[in-house]
């Protein structure tokens, strides 16, 4: 997923939404180190883990994503650029936060983001979101809240009976531009398990063309 976002992630304003929430930060952590402006989110309940987390990889000197930023060919000055100190008067750093929110209108309203005025976000980053059917009107709330015309959702999922009902609902919202990618690193997963990986773009006011 790193690898293929990284194209549109380069200084931008990242929103993070992986595993429903951001699990343990990684993967955000990874686009903080290209320099992005990262917002990862989780279950309150489960914030504290995430915070101690990125905390915890910005101690070390090779968090688990490093690897990944040299496959990207980031160099070492522009691995460091993006500095621990998130406040860093550097404009070239990247920054990352970890915040509580759930999906839906309510889910927001509850959470910091509400009150800070952030904005829609250059590129939102989703994976395995699509296994609770009853959460997809929530989650398509949230993803429209938070983009713009032009911002890009990379989405990888692993396929169940269901997930694909997600994408019937953007289809009927006639709004988002959906691509599928052929080829991506699936990490070696059991053959039989069918991962899906989608760059999915917010195009109001044009025909929605899912692939």
């Amino acid at each position: 997923m790193l690898s293929a976002a990284e194209q549109d992630t380069r200084s931008n304003h990242v929103g993070q939404f992986p595993c429903i929430y951001s699990g343990l930060g990684h993967l955000g952590f990874g686009l903080y180190k290209l320099g992005c402006h990262v917002t990862c989110t989780e279950r309150p309940c489960e914030l504290a883990a995430l915070q101690a987390s990125l905390e915890q990889q910005k101690q070390l000197k090779k968090p688990p994503l490093d690897a990944a930023l040299e496959h990207l060919g980031a160099s070492n000055s522009a691995a460091s650029s993006a500095a621990d100190n998130s406040s860093s008067d550097d404009p070239e750093a990247g920054s990352i936060q970890a915040l509580s929110m759930e999906w839906g209108e309510q889910g927001y309203l509850n959470s910091p983001l509400s009150t800070q005025n952030t904005g829609a976000f250059d590129v939102i980053i989703c994976s395995e979101l699509y296994y609770l059917e009853q959460l997809y009107p929530d989650i398509l709330w949230t993803l429209k809240k938070f983009s713009r015309p032009g911002t890009v959702v990379w989405s990888v999922f692993v396929d169940r009976p269901f997930s694909f009902y997600f994408f019937a609902l953007l289809s009927d919202e006639k709004c988002w531009t959906v691509e599928a990618i052929e080829e991506f690193d699936d990490l070696n997963i059991n053959p039989d398990t069918q991962v899906h990986m989608h760059r999915i773009t917010y195009t109001p006011g044009q025909e929605s063309s899912p692939s």
